[in-house]
């Protein structure tokens, strides 16, 4: 059974947009419920769910989605997001700085497609926000000439030990006509995946106007959703970007997979 909270913990700095927490108050899913959610899913872009204690969430994300489990950078089918003594100073996801949008897996030929995130144990002070923003907006932005050139310019993406490497404009398509949106403000403007926060120079400073541009839109449009114990959020990886604000509850522990 499927129940929607009126109380939702998920935000739109445009206070025009907000959608509502989904309880899923059964850990027995039928076909009727997948296929709900994987309509809600496939219009809204993303969905964000609560789940009993016990929930098989990997299992769930592969039904809602009908995808299977990409393989990620470190070579596994599943990985832990939280700080790391000693990564503290990195902006990534076993670092405690804040992550700018940016968009999962981007030096792949064709990127996974679906992100999803459980919180295994939250922020106890509640400050942390995951952030996303759906590229549909962006196209509508007032965006110049310019802009549209540099979206469509092929640039070098790269995983975190620089073995896999693709080169590829940052806003494609798929040959069904879908949005196919790779983009990584850290790698782009420091040249990294993983950059040293202290580190201030621009990599590359003919990109850094689309760059700024995106930034823009990114923290006007994006949603801001609180992830509580037994939380999941799943978002589509080709449409959306993401980032998070900066971690101060060191404990706070994540659980990701790819899916595609």
């Amino acid at each position: 059974m499927i129940t929607t909270s009126n109380t939702s913990n998920t935000t739109h700095s445009n206070s025009s947009h907000s959608s509502p927490l989904t309880i899923l108050n059964e850990h027995l899913w039928t076909r009727s419920t997948m296929a709900q959610l994987n309509q809600v899913l496939d219009q809204q872009g993303w969905l964000h769910l609560k789940l009993p204690s016990d929930a098989q969430w990997m299992a769930l994300a592969t039904q809602i989605t009908g995808c299977h489990l990409f393989e990620q950078q470190n070579g596994m089918l599943f990985d832990h997001v939280h700080p790391i003594e000693k990564k503290e100073h990195l902006s990534d996801s076993n670092g405690s700085a804040a992550i700018p949008p940016h968009t999962d897996g981007p030096h792949f030929s064709t990127p996974p497609k679906y992100l999803v995130l459980f919180c295994r144990t939250p922020d106890k002070l509640g400050l942390v926000k995951t952030l996303f923003a759906d590229v549909h907006e962006l196209l509508q932005w007032e965006l110049t000439e310019k802009d549209q050139k540099l979206l469509m310019k092929p640039i070098q993406f790269m995983s975190k030990d620089g073995q896999t490497k693709v080169i590829a404009p940052i806003l494609n398509f798929t040959a069904l006509n879908q949005i196919l949106f790779r983009y990584s403000e850290n790698i782009i403007l420091r040249g990294h995946p993983s950059p040293d926060t202290h580190v201030s120079s621009v990599y590359n400073p003919h990109l850094k106007e689309i760059c700024d541009r995106i930034s823009q839109w990114f923290y006007h449009e994006a949603y801001s959703v609180t992830l509580d114990h037994g939380s999941l959020v799943l978002i589509n990886n080709h449409r959306f970007c993401h980032g998070r604000t900066q971690v101060f509850d060191k404990k706070r522990h994540l659980e990701r997979i790819w899916l595609g």
